[in-house]
């Protein structure tokens, strides 16, 4: 099935170079945060095969953002907000800041195809006349953001299956408060914009998009995001934990994320409280990602800063037994399959899109949400296996299904697909 859809993918290729098809993809930052990382390695995917395909950013650090010299505001506008966060840190971004440049740009490439990309950051304000109409507009979605009045994971909030408002992150919720205000003017954007297919990395996510009022009347597919296994792949693991000058005695249960220690979403008092029951005489567990260093003293867990260096990422992964994704919500699992393509499996919880990835005792362990007591039993299972046999499975599933190229290939065929019905 999937050499197929490759076969197909390259003679479209050829069709879409010989007319000159141009897709222009937007993301708010160019490399800054898992979305931005995710969006650009499908970027550079596509553009191998369209040459012409444009990336854009809203922000840009090379001063080449779509905003232009509404750009300058940007240090107040961040102090602002983050000021107003500060009181019960929200993770909350509004849609409130008008860019009227946007859709004048995006018209001024002359793209047959506008690809969104994670457009949050305050910059798109969801306004009818943002973008320009009668090109198909392919949005990739990697929070639940643009379905709810502000916030990209609502946890247990039911809010934005309705009208939100009354949002329970305000200190001063009110029926139509700014959460409300939003969702009205996203609800306003997806009824006006007729041409837009949405498009999620996991089941999970497209399930949300179709509970939506927002988006329930919107074609919608999913693309698991994809990666390089040239960049991640299989390092022999005393090679690796050598080269890092990790000790070989004891099994290394690694975990991270951005903002790993600090941020509830990623589940570390999950994990935390998992390893706490296992014999630390045996294992030792290594944390990468957080910004600072969490208070827990225990001397068998190492913290490493936020790694952005793929080769020591790769040596990271490689040098693990396990890998734990201890996540609340997650929408795809980038570190899921950059572990699994360095050859280590995964324990993750079985919801979100680690779903979609792992196959329970076949290539990693699929843990009941969010039960402590299961996720240690995945960490235990995995290291009782023969790491060699559950590693390369996990290898070859990625490498068979999550090659950044097929990824490619789908966009592409969807590319063509709406290009297509425009004619």
């Amino acid at each position: 099935m999937t050499e197929r859809v490759v076969n197909s993918a390259q003679t479209i290729k050829q069709h879409l170079i010989e007319n000159c098809m141009k897709p222009v993809i937007l993301n708010t930052y160019k490399d800054k945060g898992g979305a931005a990382i995710a969006a650009g390695r499908i970027t550079k995917a596509i553009q191998n095969e369209i040459p012409q395909a444009s990336a854009q950013f809203l922000i840009d650090d090379n001063n080449r953002s779509l905003t232009g010299s509404i750009q300058k505001l940007r240090p107040y506008i961040d102090f602002g907000w983050g000021f107003l966060r500060s009181f019960k840190r929200l993770p909350y971004f509004p849609a409130v800041l008008k860019t009227p440049t946007l859709n004048k740009k995006i018209t001024s490439e002359n793209p047959d195809i506008v690809h969104f990309h994670w457009m949050q950051g305050g910059y798109f304000d969801f306004s009818v006349d943002s973008v320009p109409h009668g090109i198909p507009l392919i949005w990739t979605f990697h929070d639940l953001w643009p379905i709810t009045g502000g916030c990209a994971y609502p946890g247990e909030c039911t809010g934005f299956l309705n009208n939100c408002g009354n949002c329970p992150l305000f200190l001063f919720p009110r029926t139509k408060d700014l959460s409300y205000r939003s969702f009205k003017r996203k609800r306003d954007f997806f009824q006006s914009i007729s041409d837009i297919h949405i498009v999620t990395p996991s089941s999970w996510l497209q399930q949300k998009v179709k509970q939506s009022p927002l988006t329930a009347h919107l074609n919608t597919s999913v693309i698991h995001n994809g990666i390089d296994t040239e960049t991640f792949k299989r390092i022999n693991k005393s090679e690796a934990r050598k080269k890092l000058g990790i000790s070989d005695h004891k099994n290394i249960i690694l975990f991270g994320a951005i903002g790993a220690t600090t941020n509830p979403k990623k589940g570390y008092d999950l994990l935390l409280d998992a390893f706490g029951k296992m014999d630390y005489s045996r294992n030792r567990l290594i944390v990468f990602g957080s910004s600072r260093k969490a208070e827990n003293k225990n001397p068998d867990i190492t913290y490493y800063p936020i790694i952005k260096n793929n080769e020591t990422l790769n040596l990271l992964y490689s040098a693990a037994d396990v890998m734990v994704v201890p996540s609340r919500e997650e929408v795809f699992g980038q570190t899921v399959i950059e572990a699994m393509a360095s050859g280590t499996p995964v324990v993750a919880f079985d919801n979100g899109g680690p779903a979609d990835i792992i196959k329970h005792k076949v290539n990693g362990y699929l843990a009941l949400p969010y039960s402590t007591e299961s996720l240690q039993e995945g960490i235990e299972w995995i290291l009782s296996q023969d790491s060699g046999e559950l590693g390369q499975k996990a290898q070859f599933h990625i490498e068979n299904n999550f090659h950044i190229t097929k990824t490619a290939a789908k966009y592409i065929s969807l590319y063509h697909s709406l290009a297509q019905s425009e004619i």
